[in-house]
C-alpha cells in the first residue's frame, strides 16, 4: 500500500498490508498499527518511524533509497523493479531484504536451545527446592 487511507480496504479483504512511504508522518500511526510492515525511502534506524514501528511489533525498514513512490498512481519501484498497489512483497526485517511475491515463513523452535533452557530451568528448580 502506498496510501494509508486504503489500508482498511485491504484488511477487510483479509490481505496482509505492507505500507510503503517516502517518509512517515504522525497521521500514519493508525494505518501503521494495522499493517504487517513499513518500508520508507527516507529515515534512519532511530527515526521516529522505526522506533514507533518496533514498539508496535512491526517489521520496519527505513532509508530504502531505491524506493521511489508515485502516490498518485499508487505505484512505485525498487530500482528497476516496478510494483503496483496490491502486489505481494515480503519484507525481511532481519536481513533488510525485500522480495517480490510471498516468501513462505518457516517457524520452528531451535530444538537444541529449547533443550538447554529446559535444562537450566530444571537445574535452577532443583537448587531452589534444596535450599
Amino acid at each position: 500500500m502506498f496510501d494509508t487511507s486504503r489500508v482498511d480496504d485491504f484488511k477487510r479483504q483479509g490481505k496482509p498490508v505492507v505500507l510503503l512511504r517516502e517518509r512517515t508522518e504522525t497521521a500514519d500511526i493508525e494505518a501503521l498499527s494495522k499493517t504487517e510492515a513499513l518500508v520508507t525511502a527516507h529515515g534512519a534506524r532511530t527515526s521516529h518511524a522505526a522506533v514507533v514501528a518496533r514498539q508496535l511489533g512491526k517489521v520496519c525498514l527505513v532509508g530504502c533509497h531505491l524506493l521511489k513512490i508515485d502516490s498518485g498512481g499508487r505505484s512505485g519501484s525498487f530500482g528497476a523493479v516496478a510494483i503496483q498497489e496490491g502486489d505481494s512483497i515480503t519484507v525481511d526485517g532481519t536481513s533488510g531484504l525485500i522480495f517480490r511475491g510471498e516468501v513462505p515463513i518457516k517457524r520452528e523452535k531451535p530444538k537444541k536451545l529449547v533443550a538447554e533452557i529446559s535444562r537450566w530451568r530444571n537445574s535452577n528448580h532443583s537448587e531452589v527446592t534444596r535450599r
